[in-house]
């Protein structure tokens, strides 16, 4: 003979489960969070060593966020020159090494994002600052791919002045608006 369950035990017993693997699951996404933020912290640590050694360390920025890692290149003198997008020989080096790198790394999609400042280009291959931004971000992607990113994980965007992070007002803040960033995505949302 079996015995019925009551329904009141059945639906305390479902829910205990549930419980249980909604605490399992969470701990082992904040396991694997906090693996991805010691991850991106060595990361780090070896991009601005390239950057040192390359002897060009104002000029990439690292930081850590929510989004994943950013590599901010300062495109000014050192990655291209103005209204340009070819990558100078020195910067072709360096994200070369840089590629290496994430290609090492292998698991992280990789976004390239280009910005200009907000002073109107018009040139006779740039009809805006969309393109070039575009461009720039399409070169760096094509070194990184060059040097064992796989094109699975690359994705670029072209933001021409439209997501500034200084001022537009003074010189100094447009040349920190002209960059490049190369954006490890997170996998886990850091808990």
């Amino acid at each position: 003979r079996i015995q019925a369950t009551p329904p009141l035990e059945a639906l305390r017993a479902a829910t205990m489960l549930t419980t249980q693997s909604t605490a399992a699951s969470s701990e082992s996404q904040a396991k694997q969070a906090t693996k991805e933020q010691s991850d991106f912290e060595a990361l780090k640590r070896r991009i601005d060593e390239l950057a040192k050694e390359q002897g060009i360390a104002k000029h990439v920025r690292t930081s850590i966020d929510p989004q994943g890692l950013t590599i901010e290149l300062l495109t000014d003198k050192v990655f291209f020159d103005s209204g340009q997008a070819w990558l100078k020989a020195p910067a072709v080096t360096l994200l070369g090494k840089v590629g290496k790198v994430i290609a090492g790394e292998r698991v992280h999609p990789v976004l390239v994002e280009g910005h200009t400042d907000a002073q109107p280009i018009h040139t006779a291959r740039y009809s805006s600052n969309w393109s070039l931004s575009g461009d720039r971000a399409a070169a760096v992607v094509d070194v990184l791919n060059r040097n064992g990113v796989f094109a699975r994980r690359l994705s670029l965007k072209g933001y021409g002045a439209e997501d500034p992070v200084a001022t537009n007002s003074t010189p100094e803040g447009r040349s920190r608006n002209r960059r490049v960033d190369v954006v490890l995505t997170r996998l886990h949302p850091t808990p």
